[in-house]
């Protein structure tokens, strides 16, 4: 009797083994299909619409929690990248662009090979998972998503991309690897005192973004045309008839300033034409000693 007792203890703990057994791998296969299985193609195909979950504000766990592989949220943000990281004795990067920390087999870069100097297309990042409320770019060495490697897994914006912003992110060499300037064209990091292009011209968005290096850094200044609208500044927006131009970047040492530009002589200069409305994005970038300049127009 004993015997036939301690069987049948052992048949149901088999028992019970079994089923607890098919329910974890009923439970794995679920959070498979939600985690990623198949739907990222979809996505992929949607990136251009830039648009975001309604419940985009809701909170969500961090998204540290949710890294790697494929992200599986809504695509949002139009951005656009700028590779003007030099690199400091050795040959300029070249970088691909993700929208997850750490890519893996499933993971498709949204920008591959950007080279120095280049502007990307704009793009629309998908957030880490369903109802994120942000998305976001994580840059890595061309061909390669080590982690640790020139900009390992490192996101490039803090804030994360919302429904309605387009941006310009200009990525450039820092004493902290890389650094980023954003140019705000449209969405929530436009100031709401901003008023665009004025009627019947042009707007230039002007931003600096110079490698860190151990020569001093210059002061650069903005020239259309042979003159510099505001002599001391080069960052910011400024108004230009419609028509062909020459924008140009005019250096002096750190600290001298400028009275005019007359008379001086550009580092870099580009040839352009700018109707009503239109808005070009203006940029001063690379190493102290070789100031480069790089002008795209901004999608309306």
């Amino acid at each position: 009797m004993r015997l036939r007792f301690w069987r049948r203890v052992e048949e149901r703990e088999d028992r019970t083994k079994l089923r607890r057994t098919v329910v974890a791998m009923l439970t794995s296969a679920v959070m498979l299909v939600a985690c990623g299985g198949g739907t990222r193609g979809n996505q992929s195909a949607g990136r251009e619409q830039a648009e975001a979950p309604e419940d985009a504000t809701a909170e969500q766990p961090a998204p540290a929690a949710a890294r790697g592989q494929v992200a599986t949220g809504e695509p949002m943000g139009r951005i656009r990248v700028v590779n003007a990281i030099a690199v400091k004795d050795g040959p300029p990067a070249i970088i691909d662009l993700y929208d997850v920390a750490r890519p893996g087999p499933g993971s498709t870069p949204l920008v591959k090979g950007l080279q120095y100097g280049q502007a990307s297309d704009y793009v629309a990042p998908c957030g880490w998972g369903p109802g994120a409320p942000s998305s976001n770019l994580y840059a890595f060495r061309a061909g390669s998503t080590e982690q640790g490697s020139l900009l390992g897994a490192g996101q490039i914006d803090f804030r994360g991309f919302v429904k309605g912003d387009q941006l310009t992110l200009v990525l450039y060499r820092s004493q902290l690897n890389f650094g980023i300037q954003a140019i705000a064209e449209a969405g929530s990091r436009v100031r709401r005192d901003d008023p665009g292009a004025p009627t019947g011209k042009g707007l230039l968005l002007v931003q600096s973004a110079l490698s860190d290096s151990d020569d001093p850094k210059p002061e650069l200044h903005l020239a259309i045309d042979g003159a510099c609208p505001n002599p001391n500044a080069f960052d910011g927006r400024v108004p230009v008839a419609p028509g062909d131009h020459t924008i140009a970047v005019v250096t002096t040492p750190n600290g001298q300033g400028l009275t005019t530009c007359a008379g001086q002589t550009p580092v870099a200069s580009v040839d352009t034409h700018l109707d009503a409305g239109q808005r070009l994005d203006v940029i001063g970038y690379g190493p102290p000693n070789a100031v480069t300049l790089l002008i795209v127009r901004v999608a309306n």
